[in-house]
């Protein structure tokens, strides 16, 4: 008999650990993804109501209700609910989905366009694809009004936009450029001034876009000027670059930025100007003169009543003036400034 008895209480405690277990999460799903309805329900059946915790699963979780058995006004996302049997503590993890997922989630366009030959051709094209749409589709171009098509030609170079409607009534908008060909003179042209420095402290690179910028008619490049406005030389260096062109003859700039200044030296320098739509042909100029960093403006040399002592460099070397570079002069009253020499 006392066998039996002993049977008889094992299963009873099988029983209830396995009533324990069941203690589950039922939850109601958001009417859409925009409205926050959705709610869970938990199992409190042999919980300690006191001890329920519920949070909202991110990178930080966040504790929006306790001591309750059931929670309402949840957005879409992935909860958790912690919660104490007998002493015992539990986490239950579940999700709030959509009841009807939008069918807009998704839905996006993208213009792609090719250029006309020159203003008066108005060979260009634009066409709208749909990404994550249901057809069929309604194209509504400003200026010229709904279409059946996302696909138009004989285009004038300007600024295209296209709304597009989806079956569902889903909407957004695609714009695109048509750029008149013959005005897009030059490709892409790289400076480089390697410096004549024994050992730069770096490689500083500045890309522009300039469609108009024609690099076959540069055949000299020099760096005209270089500022770090502050006494910081973490902070960004402008570099001017000033190019001579032999077809208009005469002298142009192309302003560079500079970040990732280390310190105070020497520095190679390259700016690389291109144009987006015919960047397939490079051409190399390389400038052989020093560029220095300096941590103040730039300043050239004024004539003065008085004697130059001595110049250095900004490694603090002694030298002679020399064109293209920022030096230091110390004169015979005292005072000393930076200067840089244009040739």
């Amino acid at each position: 008999m006392k066998k039996k008895i002993l049977i008889i209480a094992l299963i009873t405690q099988l029983c209830s650990f396995e009533l324990y277990a069941q203690n589950a999460v039922s939850t109601t799903p958001t009417s859409s993804s925009f409205v926050c309805d959705g709610a869970a329900l938990l199992d409190t059946t042999n919980v300690d109501v006191a001890s329920i915790i519920w949070e909202e699963v991110t990178a930080l979780p966040v504790v929006f209700a306790a001591g309750v058995g059931d929670i309402s006004n949840l957005c879409t996302g992935n909860y958790s609910v912690t919660f104490s049997i007998n002493g015992i503590i539990t986490t239950q993890y579940f999700t709030i989905v959509e009841s009807n997922p939008s069918p807009c989630l998704g839905y996006a366009l993208s213009m792609t366009t090719t250029n006309s030959f020159d203003a008066n051709s108005c060979d260009g094209t634009a066409t709208v694809s749909v990404l994550n749409g249901t057809a069929p589709f309604s194209y509504w171009w400003v200026n010229i009004g709904t279409l059946t098509t996302g696909n138009l030609s004989n285009l004038c170079p300007g600024a295209y936009y296209c709304e597009v409607t989806d079956a569902n009534g889903c909407q957004d908008v695609a714009e695109g450029l048509v750029l008149d060909s013959s005005q897009m003179i030059g490709d892409t042209i790289i400076f480089i001034n390697p410096g004549n420095c024994s050992n730069p402290i770096g490689v500083l690179s500045d890309t522009i876009e300039n469609c108009n910028f024609d690099y076959n008619t540069i055949t000299n490049v020099y760096i005209g000027a270089i500022d770090n406005a502050t006494n910081n030389p973490l902070d960004t260096v402008t570099v001017w670059w000033v190019f001579e062109d032999t077809t208009n003859f005469n002298l142009g700039y192309v302003v560079a930025q500079y970040t990732g200044i280390t310190g105070i030296g020497c520095y190679e320098f390259q700016a690389v100007v291109y144009c987006y739509q015919k960047s397939l042909n490079y051409n190399q100029i390389i400038v052989q003169e020093t560029a220095h960093v300096n941590v103040a403006e730039v300043n050239e040399l004024i004539e003065a009543d008085k004697t130059i002592l001595l110049i250095r460099d900004l490694m603090g070397r002694e030298c002679g003036l020399e064109t293209g570079k920022i030096q230091l002069v110390n004169y015979s009253d005292g005072t000393f400034e930076r200067i840089f020499i244009y040739e």
